[in-house]
């Protein structure tokens, strides 16, 4: 969809749920290649060309409940094993996880939680980092 003179590219679900967007500039040359988005609102994935240049864009926003997340990341592992990502993909995500027990945690052990232990094996297979941790390392 193009609202004014930029592009937006959206997933949304249902009236209860949020949803993805990636949204772009007006400003650069863009080619979109290929449009991935599912009908939860949970994950959109771009294959695009900024002036002609290959960028591979994913948003993604993960169920809240651990239950519902591990089959989640499966998904999105599935996907990104087809989807041309190289180490150019730009990836924003919300994981909906505690994946630092001493910033993320008030109370108890997650570690050995599935859905932390699955997003965690997605990050290292994928070489993903959270950015947030590494330029805020010591806030909650």
């Amino acid at each position: 969809e193009v609202l004014g003179t930029s592009k937006t590219f959206f997933a949304f679900g249902t009236n209860h749920s949020g949803g993805v967007i990636i949204l772009f500039s007006d400003k650069p040359q863009i080619d979109v290649k290929n449009v991935l988005e599912d009908n939860k609102g949970c994950c959109i994935f771009l294959e695009v060309l900024i002036q002609d240049a290959p960028f591979p864009l994913v948003n993604l926003y993960a169920p809240t409940k651990s239950s519902e997340q591990c089959a989640f990341f499966d998904q999105v592992a599935n996907i990104l094993k087809n989807f041309n990502v190289d180490p150019g993909c730009h990836i924003g995500c919300d994981f909906n996880s505690h994946l630092h027990s001493n910033l993320d945690n008030l109370a108890g052990r997650i570690e050995s939680i599935a859905s932390v232990v699955k997003t965690k094996g997605m990050m290292v297979a994928s070489d993903l980092i959270d950015i947030w941790t590494i330029c805020n390392p010591d806030k909650k």
